[in-house]
């Protein structure tokens, strides 16, 4: 696969924990004409605009992009990290609603990585709280959701459906906050997985 500079260049930034080589590729890189609308288009849209910015701020090589671009980034991985902290606080309120129903979940994809991979909370790009319930709770999760101020996005006819099709809900919205959260009692529904062993 042949990588255009700028590729290379997101690539070697994002790195976590650069060797010297790589400090020194990534100077180079920064000394060759960019296109660096398009860097930021890409970082955006894989979501790793955080790490990238973390990765300048590392090195202490932000002064080496254009100020229009680092700012841009600068305010994304602030604006990052106050969506993911507002996140974890709701994930902790919803948790605790399952804890007192005694309902078993587990935190998945983002949220969940963001506390144990990233070094950091506000590396990871999150949309949404991922919660995985067993399916016989599925109509308990439905009422926790209810009671800690979230709607279904769909009627319930159409949850109905989800239930037959997917191995996920609908995703459901808080009222007020704008939170999303979806609820799987599985983490794919492409081959035969039994996540009660799991």
């Amino acid at each position: 696969m042949q990588f255009d500079i700028e590729d290379k260049l997101i690539l070697n930034i994002i790195q976590p924990n650069p060797t010297e080589i790589d400090l020194n590729f990534g100077l180079d890189l920064l000394t060759h004409p960019l296109d660096w609308e398009y860097i930021y288009d890409v970082l955006t849209m894989h979501q790793v605009g955080p790490l990238f910015y973390r990765g300048l701020k590392k090195r202490n090589i932000e002064s080496l992009v254009p100020g229009k671009v680092t700012n841009r980034l600068k305010q994304g991985y602030f604006e990052n990290i106050a969506r993911n902290t507002f996140m974890m606080d709701e994930l902790a309120r919803i948790i605790e609603k399952y804890h007192e129903e005694d309902i078993d979940c587990i935190v998945l994809k983002g949220l969940a990585l963001a506390n144990t991979i990233y070094p950091e909370i506000g590396l990871r790009e999150i949309r949404d709280i991922d919660l995985l319930v067993k399916k016989e709770n599925i109509a308990d999760a439905e009422h926790i959701m209810a009671e800690t101020d979230y709607v279904s996005t769909r009627s319930q006819e159409e949850q109905e459906y989800f239930l037959v099709k997917y191995h996920h809900l609908a995703p459901f919205i808080h009222t007020k906050k704008s939170t999303v959260v979806e609820i799987h009692w599985n983490i794919t529904n492409r081959f035969d997985f039994d996540i009660n062993k799991f």
